[in-house]
């Protein structure tokens, strides 16, 4: 009866130490593995920026002040600018991303991260400071929606240019072009919170 005793104390030790080994593993791999560099992909070759200037105040440029700031709003097929006049009447996902614009535009790189789920942020190199972006001609397209555990996974294309861009929050911008974003959304009745964003690689 002891002997065997024995030999299961012994077995069980020897799971216990190979399922701490196996924690240990997962765990230095975890920290060592590369985080999404949300913005910046590789790839986008040699660009030319402005100068960083924090100090800027954006609305006082009279070239950027006569640019379209407005978000298109493209959901379900139909769509519309959404305004300061009129997007508390938007639903919750025009709600996020008019705040999400208007939060980089003005340079609050603070406030940036709220935008964004734990879990994403866990995993994604966000910028942890950037000016006041000239963005214009934005568009958010909704391309898909699905029920999700309380509410749903939207899926959007976003599409802006940045006038001036001086690569603090868009690195793989030339000035005045292109790259569409790909959000992944996850909305509920009172909250829209960003929980994926893919850009295309540039060849």
């Amino acid at each position: 009866m002891k002997k065997r005793k024995k030999i299961i104390i012994t077995v069980l030790s020897v799971i216990l130490a190979l399922v701490l080994l196996f924690l240990g593993i997962v765990g230095i791999s975890n920290l060592f593995s590369p985080k999404i560099n949300t913005l910046s992909p590789s790839g986008g070759g040699d660009i030319s920026f402005c100068p960083a200037d924090y100090e800027e105040d954006i609305f006082a440029d009279k070239i950027y002040a006569k640019k379209q700031k407005d978000v298109f709003f493209s959901y379900d097929g139909e769509g519309e600018f959404i305004t300061a006049q009129n997007y508390l009447s938007a639903n919750v996902s025009g709600k996020m991303f008019y705040n999400y614009f208007d939060c980089v535009i003005k340079g609050e790189y603070s406030v940036y991260p709220a935008f964004f789920s734990d879990e994403f942020k866990e995993d994604a190199i966000l910028p942890e400071k950037f000016t006041m972006q000239k963005l214009y001609d934005i568009s958010v397209t909704l391309e898909s929606r699905q029920p999700y555990e309380q509410g749903y996974v939207e899926l959007y294309s976003v599409r802006y240019r940045i006038m001036d861009n001086n690569g603090t929050f868009r690195s793989d911008l030339k000035d005045d072009t292109v790259i569409p974003v790909y959000y992944t959304v996850y909305v509920t009745q009172d909250s829209a919170l960003i929980t994926g964003m893919s850009v295309p690689q540039i060849k």
